[in-house]
């Protein structure tokens, strides 16, 4: 797929500040949410020695990264500037909303495909991905695992990655269904449990689709 390409191009560029690269081990599951216009800002596939011993993603627009999408490009200059005047009209409170909005949306898409791959999907409750509000994807039983021994730590981690490289499929699959279907539409189907409809009838789907956001990855 062209657009898989493009984005696992890219992504594979981001650093962080010290200039370490998206980890290998998540680097699929980021790429996947991208292509389905639900946008990422910081991923760790989960480590032992350092940071957080379970994978994560982090889900939504970021006001201190870039974009190359024009309405959101230019919500946020929009923004800037009514912050520089100090304007808390009715102006500023309508804008934060819009942008609220846009969050919340990708974070609807998500609670879609997750909905989806657990409809059938039974795994130990601790195992399961889920989200908190702020828009994080996390392995639910992440929080206790300070409580284990070393081993059991191990076990666990590589079970979440696991995890989180089942759900990566998942995705895969959703972008790999009918191409003439709008992503978006594509996503919560799947999360129904139904199928795309036929070619003939995505020809002739008049319901508007979320526009596609390609994000440049941040600095």
């Amino acid at each position: 797929m062209q657009r898989w390409d493009e984005l696992a191009e890219k992504f594979s560029h981001v650093t962080d500040k010290t200039g370490r690269p998206i980890d290998e081990g998540i680097l699929e599951t980021v790429v996947a949410l991208n292509a389905l216009d639900i946008t990422t800002s910081m991923s760790c596939e989960g480590h032992l020695d350092h940071g957080l011993p379970y994978p994560w993603i982090d889900v939504g627009i970021s006001s201190y990264m870039k974009y190359d999408t024009p309405e959101v490009k230019q919500l946020l200059q929009r923004l800037t500037e009514l912050r520089r005047e100090q304007d808390k009209d009715i102006k500023m409170q309508q804008l934060w909303q819009e942008e609220n909005k846009l969050r919340l949306q990708q974070r609807y898409r998500l609670f879609g495909c997750l909905a989806g791959f657990y409809k059938k999907r039974e795994v130990p409750f601790d195992r399961i991905i889920t989200f908190v509000s702020s828009g994080r994807i996390r392995s639910q039983g992440g929080d206790f695992l300070e409580l284990l021994s070393p081993d059991e730590r191990e076990q666990k981690l590589r079970e979440y990655q696991d995890e989180m490289h089942q759900f990566t499929s998942f995705l895969k699959s959703i972008l790999n269904a009918k191409k003439s279907w709008p992503i978006a539409d594509q996503a919560f189907l799947v999360s129904q449990g139904l199928d795309p409809p036929p070619e003939d009838d995505c020809l002739q789907h008049n319901r508007q689709s979320c526009p596609e956001r390609h994000h440049l990855p941040p600095k």
